[in-house]
């Protein structure tokens, strides 16, 4: 049978057993863990209902949590009540002598508050001893707690209590003082700093903790440490401004922090100071214009991106055929003299109040006279520049009237002269009729095919439709632009 107690203090003990038993020869052992600490012969008590009481003496035991195991040792038997554990003579008693503790200098002493404690009797004595470290003045030796001093140096010191019982018998325990040395203050120069010219000042806030058990910040001190030389106006505060910062780079203050005990600590800070960004021109939106106009006009703004603003305004021509600026100096001008057909482009620089300066270009384009042929447009079928093929106009009664293109064979073609105001993608719709099933159309520029549509069957010949091609890209210009049937399948064409 194991028993799990707990042994209260370390000694010798009697260990008495209640049995009952009718036979000779019955046997324990006590074991603690697996060591055996004793044996006991189990007498005849005349029945298995007669008790008695028998005692093995001097079995040894420490303190702490025991696994106490009763064993029997052989083919004989008895009942068992209880068991009980006598201490054998006087017990020891128990010193503590309390927590262990920790100082900063200059704090200097401490308290120590140690207790007895006696099962079997009562403590009669308090001894506070000094056993390791540099030495200290123990105020009250005699007493439970007392007071220790003349802690002055940085280092560990243990103190013993000894505390004595009314037999005689001692015990002992140890506390360990450990005194440190005051730590440096921690100096916080604050956060880094950005500004952007013109600004030329910025403020700095910093602050101090002292780490020496209590103390306090006695002063601070400013100093630049990095980059291009600037004005500290209040050293000596926690919080100061900085001035003079009229160039751009990066500048390092130190912050440094003195306590009570005149140690110090120091942090550093960044002021940044950028160029400010160049200011945004606008030029404004593109322009076309059509022979015999002859002039435009250009209006544009600025920007400022420094905080300040735009203090001037200059055009100039750097492409195309010259023009006339009228106004060169303003953010409006107008431009003349645009006499000859082409592209030109105006840069517009604008200037802050810093000299930074931003541009910005603008084209104008001068398209020729139109000769009533204008895309985007309707254009009608029987007005082309020039032809090849054998199909003439002749009236429609199409919706709208007007004249209807006839006779068109495989091959046969129509140039038109168009003035395209806006380059860009665009949808050609044609409106035909035909009974053919296969008639088709390419529309070209030059040589080169922009799209082909297939003309389906209108079921008759005044039966109209509209088709259309997509797709079709344009230059803005004049251009010259054929409609070409390259497959022989009739069809007529109307405007």
């Amino acid at each position: 049978m194991d028993y799990n107690l707990t042994v209260a203090y370390s000694g010798t003990y009697s260990v008495k057993f209640r049995v009952a038993t009718s036979q000779v020869h019955a046997q324990f052992q006590i074991l603690v863990g697996t060591t055996v600490v004793g044996t006991i012969n189990v007498p005849n008590t005349g029945d298995w209902v007669n008790w008695s009481t028998i005692t093995l003496d001097g079995v040894s035991l420490s303190a702490g949590a025991q696994t106490i195991r009763i064993l029997s040792t052989n083919n004989e038997s008895c009942n068992f009540n209880w068991f009980e554990f006598v201490a054998a003579g006087n017990q020891p008693p128990t010193a503590v002598a309390g927590q262990a503790q920790t100082i900063i200098l200059p704090t200097s002493q401490v308290s120590l508050s140690g207790s007895g404690i006696d099962a079997d009797g009562s403590v009669v004595s308090y001894a506070w001893t000094q056993t390791a470290g540099t030495a200290a003045t123990i105020t009250n030796a005699a007493a439970a707690s007392t007071t220790v001093t003349g802690l002055t140096t940085a280092g560990a010191r243990t103190f013993r209590l000894t505390v004595t019982d009314n037999e005689g018998a001692t015990a002992t325990n140890d506390v360990i003082i450990t005194v440190n040395a005051p730590g440096p203050p921690t100096a916080n120069a604050g956060t880094n700093k950005v500004v952007t010219l013109p600004t030329s000042q910025t403020t700095l806030t910093g602050s101090g903790t002292a780490n020496n058990g209590g103390g306090s910040i006695t002063g601070y001190a400013w100093t630049q440490v990095g980059g291009t030389a600037a004005t500290i106006v209040n050293a000596s505060s926690a919080t100061t401004n900085i001035t003079g910062l009229t160039t751009a780079g990066t500048r390092t203050f130190r912050l440094t922090v003195t306590d009570n005990l005149g140690a110090t600590g120091t942090s550093d800070v960044t002021v940044s100071v950028n160029t400010p960004a160049a200011p945004t021109a606008n030029a404004g939106s593109a322009q076309i214009i059509t022979l015999p106009t002859s002039q435009a006009t250009l209006t544009g703004s600025g920007t400022a991106n420094n905080g300040g603003s735009i203090t001037g305004y200059a055009w100039t021509q750097v492409g195309g055929t010259a023009a006339t600026i009228v106004s060169a100096s303003s953010a409006t001008t107008n431009i003349t003299g645009l006499t000859t057909t082409g592209v030109r482009t105006f840069r517009l620089t604008v200037t802050d109040n810093n000299g930074s300066t931003g541009t910005s270009d603008v084209t104008v384009t001068v398209n020729p006279l139109s000769n009533g042929k204008t895309i985007p447009g309707k254009i009608e079928a029987e007005s082309w520049d020039a032809k090849s093929g054998p199909f003439y106009a002749v009236a429609t009664a199409d919706a709208g009237g007007g004249s209807q293109v006839v006779g068109i064979t495989n091959g046969s073609w129509m140039d038109y002269n168009v003035t395209v105001a806006t380059a860009g993608t665009y949808t050609v719709n044609f409106r035909v009729a035909t009974t053919q099933a296969h008639a088709q159309f390419q529309v070209k520029s030059g040589n080169t095919v922009l799209g082909t549509i297939n003309i389906p069957n209108t079921g008759d010949w005044s039966n109209w439709s509209t088709v259309s091609v997509s797709n079709i890209v344009l230059a803005a210009a004049a251009r010259r632009y054929g409609f070409f049937q390259p497959i022989q399948k009739p069809v007529i064409l109307t405007g």
